[in-house]
């Protein structure tokens, strides 16, 4: 699920008002349902640019991304570990064919010097440290994981009364047993 809160406010919503200059989070959510397991986790948002069925009317300017609250968590996965999250920025809106973090032509780890070049982000979830070993991080049933993207909007005058459309996917693996089967499909 996507929720978004400017900084004055306690509380995520589905839609809110921004004031110029002013920072909104957007919260990022994935929980899993009771009965299963998900793995091969990926956050993927097109930050303030619309779908191809609704367009946006502006766009907000990236500042930072929150991953704390979802660094070392636990994973349910049988070789166990904790998660290490890994952020990728792409410079141009990626298509629905384009999300998968390893396509280096669309995404990179690098942060961009010119924030304002961001049109979208992806959190890796994918993998967990245990000693000196990367294997897969699994989130638990009934599990949930979340981030938090920080924009600062737009101060030019002819965006009032605009509306920002943002779009986010969460790629994932779910599961009943221990551990995804070769049937499991992402």
């Amino acid at each position: 699920t996507k929720k978004v809160k400017p900084a004055n406010q306690p509380l995520y919503v589905e839609s809110t008002t921004v004031e110029g200059k002013k920072v909104y989070t957007y919260r990022l959510r994935y929980q899993t349902e009771k009965g299963t397991n998900a793995d091969q986790l990926v956050f993927y948002d097109v930050l303030d640019n619309g779908t191809t069925a609704k367009p946006s009317a502006w766009k907000g300017t990236l500042q930072s991304i929150d991953i704390s609250a979802i660094e070392g968590k636990q994973s349910a996965g049988k070789d166990g570990g904790t998660l290490s999250p890994v952020i990728y920025y792409a410079t141009t809106i990626p298509t629905q064919e384009q999300f998968d973090v390893d396509n280096g032509s669309i995404w990179s780890t690098t942060k961009p010097q010119d924030m304002n070049q961001v049109k979208a982000i992806a959190i890796d979830c994918r993998k967990v440290i245990k000693g000196t070993t990367d294997t897969n991080f699994v989130l638990e049933k009934g599990a949930s994981l979340s981030v938090f993207v920080h924009l600062v909007a737009p101060t030019d005058p002819a965006f009032n009364e605009k509306t920002a459309v943002n779009a986010c996917t969460i790629k994932t693996r779910t599961f009943s047993g221990t551990e995804a089967t070769a049937s499991d499909i992402v």
